[in-house]
């Protein structure tokens, strides 16, 4: 794998380093370690890019009394 780390700019941060793996598929795993040491692992598989979906699969509704703003 290729990796990319990433540090944020802020000192705040709840994260110390992102790294990112990439490798023929592309992402293949990332690596975060947060301010304590601890440090999750994610793997990806199977990714597909810009896969075509149906626009029905995501909707909200706003709480009710929620101020939607720019709702037509």
């Amino acid at each position: 794998l290729e990796w990319v780390e990433a540090k944020p700019r802020d000192k705040e941060s709840t994260f110390e380093v992102i790294r990112m793996g990439f490798g023929a598929q592309g992402l293949e795993r990332m690596e975060l370690t947060d301010s304590f040491g601890q440090t999750t692992l994610l793997r990806f598989n199977g990714l597909q890019s810009n896969p075509k979906l149906d626009g029905g699969l995501f909707t909200f509704t706003p709480p009710q009394g929620a101020d939607v703003v720019g709702d037509k």
